[in-house]
């Protein structure tokens, strides 16, 4: 199954250490080019990866 995600549920379940949830539910996670900017672009500028690819 393929999901779309924004931003939002990738910081908050990356917070709680719970990312791999969705790896576990869905084959497929696609994200916006913005939400991929915020999570991983803006992640790394703030010194920690909020989502690892």
């Amino acid at each position: 199954m393929k999901a779309v995600s924004d931003s939002s549920p990738l910081i908050y379940l990356s917070k709680i250490g719970c990312l791999h949830l969705l790896k576990n539910i869905f084959e497929k996670l696609i994200i916006s080019t913005g939400a991929y900017g915020e999570v991983i672009s803006e992640g790394k500028n703030k010194g920690k990866m909020m989502f690892c690819p």
